[in-house]
């Protein structure tokens, strides 16, 4: 009796043991699971914050100059007279499209103006597909194209918004599908303004082929009323987003902008996850999405990046493996389940601790120990990746060649702790002063190199000035000694095909220049 009551109990030890060891096995695979899924949502929002904030910028910074043309054109004195002949109180021409088309583009009165519309589009760099000009009643009476691009004189514009901006002497800016071309575009309006009152206006499209190449997989545009524009995946073109403000427009007015009356919903739902409510169940993808969104309040383009999470479905099966792996373990040795439980919390936190050790010496790699900042092969790194960008965008940077003055008179005097300090505190005075994309970096000794991504060698030499006068403004502390030192600054802006030893062969030229026109001041180089 003794004997079966023991084997009871033991089997009942047995079983209960089991049951808790399942229990912390399914635990413990749980946890694993849910610390690589949170780590690789948290990375690819990051991701897609960063795409995002990225391409919405360069879009912007190509669209400025576009912005800008209309404005340029309307003030010309020849454009403004041509208009003058038509007047402000004009009315829509009540002539057909095609009888208006042919007789102003026979007027020989228009002809030089054409002429003057088509050189400007034909520049290739201004990015334009299109310059036109409108009379006070919304009627073209002047285009300029590309030969092979449909020309649309005559039609009327006073329905679009652009035009109507212009007719209260604002800009106009404005996503529509060309009535006459059947293109869509980005069109930008001024108004011709005489003595208070409104001529006409002038504008210029820039097609949306034009920003495709920006695109990257899994990127698309919207408009103001959420309706895709422009999508690395044709199949979303001219689709809404869910609630798209294009309902509350009216169908005559959807048919103006967009040449159509409705419109497909993309299928974007909600995805709640136990780590992240940012996520989004994208079309007929089962696992869920990171959705990241970049754009102004008063932008009409909305830049959206959304990154699949196909790896939470391997997740979720490797988190079922474990369990199972951890289940017939306690299942062969409850003895095992200590042991285990050891090594799983002593693997998670070697991998954690490898990993933070890993990132404490690739900063360490990178900076200088002493000051913080860039180390020279960091520095000539991040040089070459921006020369790259600016080659491939056309866009300008700079560095500045930076060495402290009588600097050896202060390490003389004052030893290598006074020196150190007033390194470290040289690097602390330009750090407030920079901007979160300039790199600063330590090039040895008292010389410093400072990279000014997207700056031109005019508005450099302004920012070496302000530097330089902020230093010479801010002396250090050395211990009861209060010292002031200086800078002497050479500016160089890239030029195509410059290495960045060359780059900064030229800034240091400029530097020594600096020097020996009597230290203390900024000199830019020239390119020889």
């Amino acid at each position: 009796m003794t004997s079966v009551l023991q084997s009871r109990w033991t089997l009942a030890v047995w079983v209960i043991m089991v049951i808790l060891w399942l229990i912390a096995a399914y635990f413990i695979a749980g946890v694993v699971a849910q610390q690589r899924q949170s780590q690789l949502i948290h990375r690819e929002q990051q991701e897609a914050n960063k795409s995002a904030e990225i391409i919405h910028t360069i879009i912007h910074r190509s669209l400025v100059h576009i912005q800008n043309l209309p404005t340029l054109i309307a003030s010309e004195p020849s454009l403004v007279s041509l208009l003058s002949q038509f007047g402000s109180n004009i009315t829509a021409s009540p002539l057909p499209y095609e009888e208006r088309h042919r007789q102003w583009r026979a007027d020989p009165a228009l002809s030089h103006l054409v002429q003057r519309l088509n050189e400007i589009v034909a520049v290739d760099d201004i990015g334009i597909n299109a310059c036109w000009l409108m009379n006070a009643a919304g009627d073209t009476v002047a285009v300029g194209v590309l030969p092979k691009d449909t020309n649309f004189t005559g039609a009327n514009y006073v329905d679009r918004d652009y035009f109507q901006a212009a007719q209260r002497g604002q800009k106009g800016y404005q996503f529509a599908v060309g009535r006459v071309t059947g293109v869509p575009g980005l069109f930008f309006v001024s108004p011709v303004m005489a003595q208070g009152h409104f001529l006409g206006a002038v504008g210029v499209r820039t097609n949306l082929d034009n920003l495709s190449h920006l695109l990257g997989p899994n990127m698309f545009i919207t408009d103001e009323y959420d309706v895709i524009i422009l999508a690395h995946d044709p199949d979303l073109k001219m689709r809404s987003l869910p609630d798209a403000r294009v309902a509350q427009l009216s169908t005559e007015a959807r048919e103006q902008r967009y040449k159509r009356r409705e419109f497909t919903t993309v299928m974007m739902a909600p995805a709640h996850l136990k780590e992240s409510t940012n996520l989004i169940h994208w079309r007929e993808n089962s696992y869920p999405s990171v959705l990241a969104t970049q754009g102004h309040p008063e932008d009409i383009l909305r830049v959206y990046v959304y990154r699949d999470l196909r790896e939470i479905e391997n997740i979720q099966r490797d988190r079922n493996w474990l369990f199972a792996l951890l289940s017939l373990v306690g299942l062969l040795s409850v003895s095992l389940i200590a042991g285990t439980l050891i090594y799983i919390r002593v693997l998670i936190q070697h991998s954690q601790k490898l990993t933070g050790l890993n990132d404490e010496l690739a900063r360490q790699a990178r900076t200088d120990a002493l000051t913080g900042c860039a180390n020279r092969r960091s520095l000539l790194t991040l040089m070459d990746a921006e020369r790259q960008r600016a080659s491939r965008y056309s866009l300008p940077f700079s560095v500045l060649g930076m060495d402290l003055d009588h600097f050896k008179q202060i390490n003389d005097r004052y030893g290598h702790a006074g020196g150190d300090q007033a390194l470290r505190h040289f690097v602390a005075l330009l750090k407030e002063m920079l901007r979160p994309t300039d790199v600063l970096g330590r090039m040895g000794g008292e010389e410093f190199t400072l990279l000014l991504p997207q700056t031109r060698g005019c508005d450099a030499a302004l920012i070496a000035e302000r530097l330089r006068a902020k230093l010479e403004a801010s002396p250090v502390s050395l211990g009861t000694a209060v010292i002031s030192f200086t800078v002497s600054v050479g500016v160089a802006q890239w030029e195509a095909p410059e290495t960045a030893e060359q780059l900064l062969g030229r800034a240091d030229q400029a530097m020594y220049a600096a020097k020996q026109a009597g230290r203390n001041q900024v000199q830019v180089a020239v390119l020889v």
